[in-house]
């Protein structure tokens, strides 16, 4: 006779693994005044803007977030990564491919950084986005705050309704 429990180990993990499906993979550090982050996790979502065209925002954290929390990040952050518990990239990409903005959360300063950015796009075919993104040289922000960064990452482009609360 099979344990009830037994029946349902499937099924979990099963769950577990359409979850984890969802999320990608991040390599690479972001360094922020000389203290390093270990970035592990994307995040790919598709959107549409208010003059109807294609646009991709990547999450590249340091911990993993649930569905919710990616469809309100970074509200439901502020006091984390004000404290320093979560830290992570945001970058904005066209219908193109072309990056159109990088958003750095750590800490108290939340800088958005256009100029030195580099994005290399292996693949950008609105199933998957595959690249890296670094920083040729740091970039400090008025605030002092000096910044680094170089991750490749790989994840599954989901539709916003998926994050939608």
């Amino acid at each position: 006779m099979i344990p009830r429990f037994a029946l349902l180990v499937p099924v979990f993990v099963t769950a577990l693994a359409a979850t984890a499906a969802d999320v990608g993979k991040a390599d690479g550090k972001l360094t922020v005044s000389g203290k390093a982050h270990k970035l592990t996790y994307a995040y790919a979502i598709a959107m549409t803007t208010d003059s109807r065209e294609r646009f991709y925002k990547v999450f590249l954290t340091d911990v993993a977030l649930s569905d919710k929390q990616l469809g309100l990040f970074p509200d439901v952050f502020i006091k984390k990564i004000n404290e320093g518990k979560i830290h992570a990239i945001r970058i904005g990409i066209d219908k193109s491919g072309t990056l159109d903005s990088t958003e750095v959360y750590d800490g108290q300063s939340w800088p958005t950084i256009k100029e030195p950015n580099k994005l290399d796009l292996k693949t950008f075919d609105g199933k998957a986005i595959v690249g890296r993104l670094h920083l040729e040289k740091p970039y400090a922000d008025v605030s002092g705050e000096k910044y680094q960064y170089d991750v490749t990452f790989s994840a599954p482009v989901r539709p916003e309704t998926d994050f939608l609360p």
